[in-house]
């Protein structure tokens, strides 16, 4: 029983005791907006050389997937005339790395006297901001037309090789030293994605190849790295689409992109790997084959790996884009009920590929993807000789830091094939 007069004191503090909760409940109301609305919008005015054809259509690129995560035609950009804008939702203190392109790479924006320019780079400031750009100039034409053969030792190309359900495409094979005269000798087979840039700088992004011939040829001849095949296989443009295992929103985040991995992994495995073997001498089990790639080339071969052990021993993914999909590989490897173990897997990540630290443990958070994933594949049974991290130290996200690296790369991929 509460006594009237302490009734009375509790009901005449009501309003203040109202008055505070109401306050409080404000506050956690605007905090609570403020986290929703965290996200900086940047308005893009953009100004473009005067000559450039009024049929031309403007894109912009770079490392968000609202900027179309480096796909050089996927986002559009408006403009009239020699002007542009745009507007884009980004998190406060991302670090943004963009470029303008007419819609490929052999179009990217360009310096007056046609050099190529380093990307764009915006620490994404925290409320509304506008960014007015000028692009000075676009190169003229594909990268083939600019740049001479860089190719080095026996490489031999299958033009329009065909797909049943994707586009056709390049091959390139790398044969190593002395294939044609020992014909009885069969080799160990690594395939590689992006095979534009594997081997020639004229085939090759911005110029930037990985020197996969010049290495094995190297390699070889010191005796650090065994004879092998190498088979790239060139992208195109739906390269986004092939190389991930999930659909994600693209840019105008009406439409989705991504998701075609397993196709393509059937165009691996089930088109080129058997005209491979066919034509050339390979050694054709999982242990004597393996896959390499970068970014979402990295990505979809860590997948082809996981997915696919009983075709594939050795897997490389180099700079992987392992947060695409809300980390879904990551959460599959984490899930999958009879993970395989024999796989012999190399990942790595450079230093200076991205500053984004979302979780402020002063790592990026590419760096945190990628040893999360090197953690968990131990904690699931990995033997620790059986995966090999790599950090490089102030290395970019490019064909030529990728190149730098390689020799390690392919040393890690190739020990068992010693004495083949």
């Amino acid at each position: 029983m509460i006594h009237s007069g302490l009734r009375s004191k509790i009901f005449s503090h009501r309003p203040f005791l109202l008055v505070i909760c109401l306050l409080v409940a404000g506050l956690g109301l605007v905090s609570l907006l403020e986290g929703a609305d965290a996200d900086t919008q940047l308005n893009f005015e953009v100004r473009l050389p005067d000559n450039l054809p009024p049929s031309a259509k403007l894109f912009i690129t770079g490392n968000h997937h609202a900027l179309g995560d480096w796909d050089p035609g996927l986002i559009e950009v408006p403009r009239v005339g020699n002007r542009a804008n745009w507007s884009v939702s980004l998190p406060a203190d991302y670090v943004l790395q963009f470029k303008f392109t007419l819609g490929d790479w052999g179009h990217v924006e360009a310096a007056v006297d046609g050099s190529e320019i380093e990307n764009r780079v915006l620490p994404v400031p925290r409320g509304q901001t506008t960014l007015r750009v000028a692009v000075s100039g676009f190169k003229s034409g594909a990268p083939k037309d600019q740049y001479s053969s860089t190719i080095v030792g026996n490489v031999r190309v299958h033009k329009d090789f065909p797909a049943r359900n994707l586009a056709a495409r390049t091959l390139w094979v790398y044969l190593p030293p002395g294939y044609d005269q020992e014909a009885a000798r069969r080799y160990p087979v690594i395939y590689m994605q992006d095979g534009n840039n594997c081997f020639d700088a004229a085939t090759s992004f911005n110029g930037q190849e990985w020197k996969v011939d010049e290495t094995f040829e190297a390699g070889i001849a010191s005796g650090t790295l065994p004879a092998a095949i190498v088979v790239g296989i060139a992208n195109t443009a739906a390269r986004v689409d092939e190389y991930t295992m999930v659909k994600v929103l693209r840019g105008d985040r009406r439409t989705r992109t991504g998701g075609k991995a397993d196709l393509y992994a059937s165009f691996l495995i089930d088109e080129v790997k058997p005209f491979i073997d066919s034509t050339y001498r390979t050694l054709v089990d999982a242990s004597h084959t393996a896959v390499i790639g970068s970014s979402h080339g990295g990505l979809v071969s860590l997948y082809l790996g996981i997915r696919h052990p009983a075709v594939f021993g050795a897997v490389g993914a180099v700079s992987p884009t392992l947060a695409w999909g809300n980390h879904w590989l990551t959460n599959y490897v984490r899930h999958l009920h009879g993970l395989p173990k024999n796989l012999r897997v190399w990942i790595d990540m450079g230093t200076a590929e991205d500053a984004v630290d979302r979780n402020g443990n002063g790592i990026s958070d590419l760096i945190d993807d990628v040893q999360e994933m090197r953690d968990l594949m131990l904690s699931r049974g990995y033997e620790p000789e059986r995966v090999e991290l790599m950090i490089a130290e102030g290395a970019v996200h490019n064909e030529a830091a990728w190149a730098k690296r390689l020799p390690q790369i392919l040393e890690f991929i190739c020990r068992p094939w010693h004495g083949n």
